[in-house]
């Protein structure tokens, strides 16, 4: 199933948690990716290797492609004079005084990723076919299954 990709969002979860500051969330996460090997070890039928290297292929993509954030001391202050540019909704999310930070930045701009991506998909015959599957999937739904639906 999509497991193995939902892990890997999983990880993309916990290495922004890690870069933003945020550990008792990112262990949350961490805790419940435990908690899933285990009842994954108990079930034979369940890929472990596929959750694992889901989650570390997250945790990779979210480290090396992700964004950078830093901690604006003023904005932390309980009674600060500084002026927050960012919306209600932002803060909830994030916190107070950590912003993103393009010194910290990605380690690698996003575009490597889609380059290597490409250049697998040109190297590789049985990679090719890929995108036109993807977009048959869309244009056809079910054709590739061979399951039919009627709308």
């Amino acid at each position: 199933g999509a497991s193995g990709g939902i892990c890997g969002l999983q990880g993309l979860m916990f290495a922004a948690l890690r870069k933003m500051g945020n550990y008792a969330e990112s262990g949350v996460v961490f805790t419940n990716m435990l908690w899933l090997f285990l009842f994954g070890l108990m079930n034979g039928s369940v890929s472990n290797a596929g959750h694992v290297g889901g989650f570390i292929g997250g945790v990779l993509v979210g480290y090396f492609f992700g964004p950078g954030y830093g901690r604006s001391y003023g904005m932390m202050r309980k009674f600060s004079l500084e002026s927050d540019s960012y919306t209600a909704d932002y803060r909830r999310v994030m916190g107070f005084g950590i912003e993103p930070d393009d010194k910290r930045g990605q380690v690698f701009p996003l575009w490597y990723l889609w380059g290597a991506i490409l250049m697998a998909m040109v190297s590789r015959p049985e990679l090719r076919a890929i995108p036109g599957c993807i977009l048959k999937g869309f244009l056809e739904p079910g054709k590739l299954s061979g399951i039919r639906m009627s709308v």
